[in-house]
């Protein structure tokens, strides 16, 4: 036996086989979460979209308030495969390709860590310590490819200005994948120029760095391989238009500031205090621009909770390095590589060779994954099994999961894609809230029924309202319909039959 673990150990570096354990451990945690991500619904239909028609959308077909309206499915690209995924093998399937891809963004944050100087421990507890603070975002939708492109990007950045070998080049086509996959690439981008324009003025101040001249071409062949999409400088356009959505920005989760109260936030937390300590720590020489970059993305990721990923990556080599320097660790690039032990090595690349079998999610059906509770699963099911009911107001947060199970028999009043909203979003935020004047969006869109959280302060209004009727509620949903609705009784009978069925 000490044979074999003797071989296996020539066999793999030590820095392999953590790399390979902390892919493991984020897979095993990942690919346990259930679907909760309200937006997976619309991009699972857009894929649908594209496949049926042939070409990316250019107008909206989901929403009967923008009917028409200019839509860019900027992550056409991650739709059509999540669709494919999700339709040819299942929904597990997706399940797995979101852990797999968050696996391997630990991976390459891991090795970032290393090339940075950070010793074996650190760089692994910093490399997991930033894929929990990025567990609440990572879930199934485009977003995820684009936190492990960023680290490829990340990772060449910091290789390229410590001086180590880095093929600068194949950033031009990954910045090509990526432009169609999300429009997270803008941060790529932005890591590029702003270290080619650091190195230039530099160069410039005090004579010295190559200044940018190797950065700045690879910069710019990234920028013009953004225009490989099928909407070209249109793409680039609409970043316009998602900085614009002040809106939209104050009433959802994602773009408010992370709260640290919540448990599911204090990853983040530690994350955030962790780069605090770093950049604090006085050993050692530092660059400046990763100091800036570090510093910029701390403080995006205040403002914004969705920028906490892109933390973790910029900041865990610089949290791995200090760590490094203050527990008196030899730097990954100076010191001589002490094996780990035998039966360490070997436990590890077991758990690299099993995490894809443990956990793995076996059923197809989206239904098995979803969150409980999370979605109207049972109303939904209602809906379907009774004649049109005409046009639907359904929540924000349903939208997209209402889209994939009734799209093309329904369209929604409201889903995840604020952009494409616009400033509908602000009108709908009053209704949703029962603001003053809540009954004015309500009134202009005339909807024949509501489809809405049984104990939300709509539902609440609504079942005041004369003007409407509860014809159906389960654990989740409540459902109403015009008070006047040709099809009110038999909603109640259908409603009853139901609710029996499932209490016997």
């Amino acid at each position: 036996m000490r044979v074999v673990l003797r071989a296996l150990a020539a066999a793999v570096r030590e820095d392999r086989l953590l790399a390979l354990a902390t892919g493991s451990i984020v897979w095993l945690v990942v690919v346990q979460l259930p679907i909760s991500d309200p937006d997976l619904g619309w991009h699972l239909a857009a894929g649908a979209e594209i496949a049926r028609t042939g070409h990316v959308p250019t107008v909206d077909p989901f929403g009967y308030p923008i009917a028409g309206q200019p839509w860019i499915a900027y992550s056409w690209l991650a739709e059509l495969v999540f669709w494919w995924v999700t339709t040819a093998v299942g929904a597990h399937a997706l399940v797995a390709l979101t852990a797999l891809l968050a696996a391997a963004c630990a991976v390459v944050v891991y090795r970032t860590c290393r090339d940075a100087g950070g010793a074996s421990a650190p760089a692994f507890a910093t490399s997991l310590l930033g894929a929990l603070a990025a567990l609440p975002y990572t879930t199934q939708r485009p977003v995820v490819a684009s936190f492990v492109l960023a680290a490829v990007f990340a990772r060449a950045l910091l290789r390229h200005r410590r001086g180590l070998p880095v093929r600068l080049w194949t950033l031009a086509p990954l910045t090509a994948l990526w432009a169609n996959v999300h429009v997270f690439f803008v941060v790529g981008l932005g890591w590029l120029w702003g270290g080619a324009l650091w190195d230039a003025g530099r160069r410039v101040v005090r004579g010295r760095g190559d200044g940018g001249r190797r950065l700045a071409p690879t910069a710019l062949a990234c920028s013009l391989a953004t225009l490989c999409t099928p909407y070209g400088p249109s793409l680039l356009e609409h970043l316009l238009v998602l900085g614009q959505q002040p809106a939209a920005h104050a009433k959802v989760i994602e773009f408010t500031s992370p709260d640290f109260h919540l448990p599911g936030a204090w990853p983040a937390l530690a994350l955030v205090l962790a780069t605090v300590a770093a950049l604090a720590a006085g050993r050692g020489r530092r660059d400046p621009f990763g100091v800036l970059l570090v510093l910029g993305h701390l403080a995006l990721g205040l403002l914004v909770q969705r920028n906490l990923p892109f933390l973790a990556i910029v900041a865990a080599p610089v949290i791995a390095l200090a760590a490094t320097r203050a527990l008196g660790l030899p730097a990954a690039v100076a010191a001589p590589r002490a094996p780990l032990p035998l039966a360490f090595q070997a436990a590890a690349a077991a758990l690299f060779v099993a995490a894809p079998l443990l956990r793995l999610p076996r059923d197809p059906s989206l239904e098995a994954h979803l969150k409980p509770g999370a979605f109207p699963t049972a109303a939904v099911e209602f809906v379907r099994a009774q004649p049109p009911l005409g046009r639907m107001f359904n929540s924000f947060g349903w939208g997209g999961y209402l889209i994939h199970e009734l799209y093309p028999r329904y369209q929604v009043s409201m889903d995840g894609r604020t952009q494409t909203w616009g400033p509908l979003v602000a009108e709908y935020m009053t209704t949703h809230f029962v603001r003053e004047g809540w009954h004015g969006y309500l009134d202009r869109l005339r909807p024949d029924f509501v489809l809405w959280e049984r104990h939300a302060p709509l539902a609440l209004a609504l079942a005041t309202d004369p003007g409407w009727a509860q014809v159906y509620a389960d654990d989740t949903a409540v459902l109403f319909v015009r008070a006047d609705h040709p099809l009110r009784a038999r909603l109640l009978r259908a409603a009853r039959r139901t609710s029996e069925a499932s209490a016997g």
